[in-house]
């Protein structure tokens, strides 16, 4: 095995929604002939489908597991258990899995090269510092939602949060870049605190600012379309690279066999599931902001809704907007497409991403 290829340790954070993207970076950086340990979970790594036919397709992929200090029969869902769990008993074992000999087929790799860690395993950062290794930091939700996070300090010096009645339609002026988008209806549940103590919003403020610590921010996005949002943060980071869709970008590079590979490294197994868990989520206020007042590609439902609102949308989707929303469309899927296909801006930061991996295995360790 050649061993002259850098080597990424990824972990992404423990929840199907966290770690199928993540697989699909590994892949594109697999693609491009480096190693990759992927890191879960035992619990995870024991119910993720096909992950031979993965490491097949890609013999660069490899995959470690570590305990995540809960019972077998503990549900594993986002909660304080999980929370505290990453913060204290993954910690360890994580940096003791880094500092090891990692193997694959009983070949031993090249040291870590760095980290791709999901934006809300901030332990990870404190692990990279302890072992002087540069850590990436991935975003699964929308970059505007990682800028407005870091701009909750200055909302609340401004008075504008914590909110000082029950108003959900008053425009929230302090996130540059989002001007005339956002509403008090439109931020994250923790923001509809009473204090600006409140641990909940304590605890967005501390994670989002420790991304600040990392090399480098990773988007699922396209560039073009997070472009004023992107542009004020990259003020605040060394550096940002936006690769989405990755499922596209990986689609672009290895062509239909994507298809094929899409169903495996999955924790959850048919469509009806995939809907329960979808079902179960908090709605996402930035992405219907989005949506619906940027790319103007839908309609949006006020919070408090009944059958006349949502008829009310629906006429006015049938019979006024129709041909609005199908331009609108058209032109943010030729932005997407246009993105990962060759020389676009995503398919350009990969190559940027994977050059700049390359530069930190070149560096004396």
């Amino acid at each position: 095995m050649e061993k002259s290829q850098p080597h990424v340790v990824i972990f992404p954070f423990p929840l199907q929604g966290h770690i199928k993207p993540l697989l699909c970076l590994a892949e594109l950086l697999c693609h491009a002939g480096l190693h990759v340990t992927f890191v879960n979970t035992h619990n995870n790594h024991n119910r993720l489908s096909n992950l031979s036919a993965l490491s097949t397709h890609f013999p660069t992929l490899h995959f470690e597991s570590i305990t995540d200090g809960l019972p077998e029969d503990h549900p594993h869902a986002l909660g304080s258990e999980l929370l505290i769990a990453l913060k204290t008993s993954i910690k360890p074992h994580f940096k003791e899995l880094l500092q090891s000999s990692l193997k694959a087929d009983g070949v031993v790799l090249p040291p870590p090269t760095c980290i791709i860690t999901d934006g809300l395993v901030t332990f990870a950062f404190d692990v990279a510092d302890e072992l002087g290794l540069p850590i990436l930091s991935y975003n699964v939700p929308f970059a505007r939602y990682l800028w407005t996070c870091l701009c909750l300090p200055k909302l609340i010096q401004e008075g504008q949060i914590p909110f000082q009645d029950d108003d959900m339609n008053v425009e929230i002026t302090g996130v540059p870049g989002m001007e005339g988008l956002l509403q008090r209806s439109d931020l994250p549940g923790f923001c509809r605190v009473k204090q600006s103590n409140h641990p909940n919003l304590q605890f967005a403020i501390n994670e989002s600012q420790t991304q600040k610590r990392a090399s480098a921010v990773i988007f699922d996005t396209v560039y073009e379309l997070d472009e004023p949002c992107l542009s004020h943060m990259a003020h605040m980071f060394r550096k940002i690279y936006t690769l989405g869709p990755l499922h596209s970008l990986l689609h672009s590079r290895i062509g239909d066999v994507a298809r094929s590979l899409s169903s495996h490294g999955g924790l959850l197994k048919g469509d009806l599931n995939c809907m329960k868990w979808l079902n179960s989520q908090p709605s996402n206020p930035f992405f219907i902001k989005t949506v619906c007042e940027k790319w103007k590609i839908g309609l949006q439902l006020k919070e408090n809704c009944d059958r006349n609102d949502i008829e009310n949308v629906i006429r006015s989707l049938m019979e006024f907007k129709k041909e609005e929303i199908q331009s609108s469309m058209d032109t943010v899927l030729k932005v997407v497409r246009d993105s990962v296909a060759k020389g676009g801006s995503s398919s350009r930061n990969l190559e940027l991403l994977i050059q700049d991996i390359r530069n930190m295995h070149a560096r004396p360790q």
